[in-house]
């Protein structure tokens, strides 16, 4: 229990990555749990979303978590 948090932070999967990566740095978070509505659709890693800047795939507000 000392290393797990009780308090889950959602994100929607129409949201940006931008959104997502603000939500990392802000809350000092590894995963958000992607839902669509009250489904659990994924899991967001913030390595995903480094990798995804690393890779010049696209611009972070315009990417979608999903």
């Amino acid at each position: 229990a000392k290393y797990m948090t009780t308090k889950l932070q959602t994100i929607s999967q129409d949201a940006s990555l931008a959104v997502a990566a603000n939500i990392f740095h802000t809350a000092s978070l590894r995963r958000l749990l992607v839902v669509d509505g009250e489904r659990l659709v994924g899991i967001l890693s913030r390595r995903d979303v480094v990798r995804h800047i690393r890779d010049g795939r696209a611009e972070l507000q315009r990417a979608r978590v999903s």
